[in-house]
């Protein structure tokens, strides 16, 4: 049976996605998502970008750091991987949406305010949000379709009944998690290592 599967911030840590990539046993059939944040903090960014792209199953949105390379602004490790990289990668990364939406599931990298419609949301706050009012965004959301989302590492695996966030901080010495929607199943591989000290 062919699996929808979500994946946490690869930050570069190739090693770790690999590991959870095999662990899965994903197949061509399976459809695969990444939630943004496949590049910067970790040792192999574009590694990363070469093998999520090489894979017809695999999708990924655009996270915080996908935007920060693309508009080469103050973070200087982001110009520095936007220059060496080569211009179809470049071009790959633009053409990522910031959320997708379909019958069984919404994905967004960091997050949205469920108080208006979704497309009204700011492009500020689809890749940054973690709060409102003091408040996990999430707490607002009563719908019933799954949102999947990343971006809130010191936050961890959040799992409730109609969200899910994936971040665990793989990067920062935790783990890489995947979600299997229909299994409603979660995967994990530990980091090898602290690649970021925060």
């Amino acid at each position: 049976m062919a699996r929808t599967i979500f994946i946490g911030d690869v930050h570069g840590c190739l090693v770790e996605l690999e590991e959870l990539i095999a662990k899965l046993k994903i197949t061509p059939r399976d459809k695969v998502y990444f939630v943004g944040d496949l590049i910067n903090k970790g040792p192999q960014s574009y590694e990363v970008l070469t093998l999520v792209r090489a894979k017809e199953n695999f999708t990924s949105i655009k996270g915080n750091h996908e935007h920060e390379c693309l508009k080469g602004g103050e973070d200087k490790i982001a110009r520095v991987f936007q220059r060496s990289l080569p211009e179809d990668s470049l071009k790959w990364l633009e053409n990522l949406k910031h959320y997708i939406v379909n019958e069984n599931f919404i994905l967004v990298h960091g997050g949205f305010d469920p108080r208006i419609a979704l497309e009204k949301n700011s492009l500020e706050t689809l890749i940054n949000v973690r709060e409102i009012n003091g408040l996990p965004w999430h707490d607002y959301y009563l719908g019933e379709k799954m949102v999947i989302y990343g971006h809130w590492a010191r936050q961890g695996l959040k799992v409730k009944k109609n969200s899910i966030g994936l971040d665990s901080g793989c990067v920062y010495g935790g783990a890489l998690s995947a979600y299997i929607l229909e299994e409603r199943e979660v995967v994990q591989v530990k980091a090898k290592k602290n690649y970021r000290l925060v």
